[in-house]
């Protein structure tokens, strides 16, 4: 019996993996199936820190404009610790995860930093380079917006799922190469959404759930759940090619939408600003294999910097010149050459 034979409780499906856990996701996770690939579960004590003698990277985080003390990670052989100081611990190896909260105060927020910061490290700690993008489906080819500081990448992919898109991911896009193709891996059938967002797509916000109580962002559910439920939508849980990177900015000196190429020198250099763990990779000797990714997949699938004007009324036609876009790339023969 394997160690992924021995914990009971539900297989989900995230970022292209089967994780079983006996946690009871708050978050709207998709139904697993077959062998679990990886395992979560919480402990009630403290994580040793005996097989963890380096420490890799410390940094001050904040949460809600609010210092809330340090992230640090330390190495092991084979497996990391991510410290959430005073607040929340895991232990990442090749196939567990474990999980131990310091203080109940911040239990609320153990399942967000593993579905964000700890599944992105697992993810590229196995091979899997994490965007930080959310991506939508097109012609069975994956559209991927990536974050930039107030770029409304939500938002573009909330505008593609309104008008019948399916989503791919809100906020993690693991993508990998397989037979000469780079793939978007999918997310989970839940968005989140400001409560403006929530007032333009869904005509309010007051029955939809706080993504913790601390935040005005909301749950919002994607598709129908396992019992019927209708979310918002739908929710793509296949792989998908990608087919173009669209780099977003919402701008309020602008009258138009302006779409253009970034050259794949500049294209990589965005890719690995927005990422989740760059900084980390590099430290932990990952970046060399990673920069050799990125660069392909700089080189095979076209970048366009989006920019818009602010305000939710211009995403219909920011939608709408997407998809002009993509059509003229794939007459040009950049869409379906990604090799």
């Amino acid at each position: 019996m394997s160690c992924l034979d021995t914990i009971e409780g539900t297989t989900y499906r995230i970022y292209g993996i089967n994780l079983a856990s006996d946690h009871h996701f708050v978050n709207r996770l998709g139904k697993g199936r077959g062998a679990p690939d990886l395992i979560f579960n919480f402990v009630e004590e403290p994580i040793s820190q005996a097989d963890y003698p380096k420490i890799i990277f410390s940094s001050d985080s904040k949460m809600e404009g609010k210092q809330k003390g340090l992230i640090a990670l330390f190495g092991g052989e084979g497996r990391l610790l991510v410290r959430f100081s005073g607040m929340m611990e895991y232990e990442i190896t090749p196939k567990r995860i474990t999980a131990h909260v310091f203080d109940p105060e911040y239990q609320y927020l153990a399942e967000l930093h593993l579905l964000s910061e700890v599944l992105s490290l697992w993810l590229e700690m196995n091979g899997i380079v994490a965007l930080h993008a959310s991506a939508v489906t097109a012609k069975d080819h994956a559209v991927a917006f990536l974050s930039s500081k107030k770029g409304g990448k939500s938002s573009l992919a909330a505008q593609f799922v309104k008008s019948g898109h399916k989503l791919l991911t809100d906020d993690i896009l693991p993508v990998e190469k397989r037979d000469g193709l780079f793939i978007g891996r999918p997310g989970y059938p839940q968005m989140r959404m400001w409560p403006d967002q929530a007032e333009h797509f869904l005509g309010g916000c007051q029955d939809l759930e706080l993504i913790h109580p601390h935040a005005s962002k909301r749950r919002i559910p994607i598709g129908a759940d396992v019992a019927g439920s209708i979310g918002f939508g739908e929710f793509s849980s296949m792989d998908a090619p990608l087919s173009a990177i669209y780099l977003p900015e919402r701008r309020d000196d602008i009258q138009s939408i302006q779409i253009s190429a970034v050259p794949p020198s500049l294209a990589l250099i965005e890719m690995i600003r927005n990422s989740f763990t760059a900084r980390i990779a590099e430290l932990l000797g990952w970046s060399g294999k990673r920069m050799i990714f990125l660069s392909g997949l700089a080189a095979s699938v076209p970048m366009r910097r989006l920019a818009f004007p602010n305000g939710n009324d211009h995403l219909t036609s920011v939608r709408d010149a997407i998809l002009s876009d993509l059509e003229q790339l794939a007459h040009e023969g950049e869409i379906g050459n990604n090799k």
